[in-house]
């Protein structure tokens, strides 16, 4: 008994770092309104858009709070949540902000006086957000840029494109159409190492990893790759599919993309880790969400925790689509707690 208790604890601490079973899980802001789109940080913070322009709202440390409204006539994008609670986005007419509980919204300098458009692509623990100056119609890219907590503004090179920044500075981005690459804080913009006709990162954890896309893949036409840079002169392929390329990374080794099983056909959300390749999400959901008979198809965020926000939809349709929660089963800290539970058992059977 003792042995088969040992190995129930580590078997299930084993399963949680490959994949979990998962659950769906729907968010509701404090009147019952189902929430849309949510981005989540390491500790559980996250932040959602109210349905038909009903405003944003972020949920901080358990508490629940409204971002900004979004009844006017420009659109409203939230692209990310630091560690700190800090959300950043953009609007439509070209408008930059940040918000947090403790400074509201407020509204940041565009790095040019210049004609064009400007959106935020990430923040980071400092408050260092990265963007993208483009043309009028955003047809194309004019530079890159960076605007510190403190309001300090660096235009970066031409026809460079920012896509996120990490907690040491460090940027990644496109370079012109086909070619990445990245920059240290102050420093210039270095390529990174080519794949296939075209590839460039577009996320950075904070341990330096890059990951991003190239296309065509080598496999073939129509499948797309998703690529990884361990360092800024090595790139390989981690896998490649059919309209793969929209992709969130976890921070901690683990990715999540969708991925349709023949060309043009249907997105399926997959996971990704080295240990255990790549996986359909829906077999690793758990029965009760099973037999909500929904297929996450997309993937809008995902921490550390493994917990992904998501769009599912019903089998075979394309159009319907509602937002949830994808949350490992248990979660680590939970096998944790159960493995100390056990061992403490062993422990008392042992005295006895």
């Amino acid at each position: 008994m003792r042995i088969i208790a040992l190995l129930v604890v580590s078997g299930a601490w084993a399963n949680a770092h490959a994949f979990p079973q998962y659950r769906i899980e729907f968010l509701h802001d404090i009147d019952g309104t189902e929430l849309r789109r949510a981005l989540i940080n390491d500790r559980g913070d996250f932040v959602a858009a109210r349905p038909s322009r009903g405003g944003i709202v972020a949920f901080i440390q358990g508490q629940r709070h409204f971002v900004m409204d979004t009844s006017g006539t420009a659109g409203h994008q939230i692209v990310d949540i630091n560690e700190n609670g800090v959300v950043a986005g953009y609007t439509d007419d070209g408008r930059m902000f940040t918000w947090s509980v403790e400074t509201g919204l407020v509204e940041l300098p565009h790095p040019t006086s210049n004609f064009g458009q400007y959106e935020i692509s990430g923040i980071n623990d400092d408050g260092t957000v990265v963007g993208r100056w483009l043309s009028d119609d955003r047809s194309y890219g004019l530079a890159s840029f960076t605007i510190t907590a403190d309001r300090q503004i660096t235009l970066h090179n031409s026809g460079y494109w920012g896509h996120d920044i990490n907690n040491a500075g460090r940027t990644v981005g496109s370079a012109g159409s086909v070619q990445g690459f990245y920059r240290d804080m102050g420093g210039v913009e270095q390529f990174t190492a080519p794949f296939s006709s075209s590839s460039r990162p577009t996320q950075i954890d904070n341990d330096g990893t890059m990951y991003g896309w190239g296309g065509p893949s080598p496999s073939g036409i129509g499948r797309t790759s998703i690529l990884r840079w361990r360092s800024p002169d090595q790139v390989e392929e981690i896998f490649s599919g059919f309209n793969a390329g929209s992709f969130v990374s976890s921070g901690s080794g683990l990715i999540a993309t969708g991925i349709a099983p023949v060309l043009n056909g249907i997105n399926t959300l997959h996971l990704w880790s080295d240990a255990s390749g790549l996986v359909n999400i829906n077999d690793l959901l758990a029965e009760e969400s099973r037999a909500l008979n929904l297929v996450p198809v997309v993937g809008w965020d995902m921490n550390t925790s493994g917990v992904v926000t998501v769009n599912v939809r019903e089998p075979n349709q394309s159009f319907g689509a509602r937002s949830a929660i994808l949350r490992p089963v248990p979660e680590p800290g939970t096998v944790l707690a159960l493995g100390a539970g056990l061992a403490a058992l062993l422990r008392r059977r042992r005295a006895i």
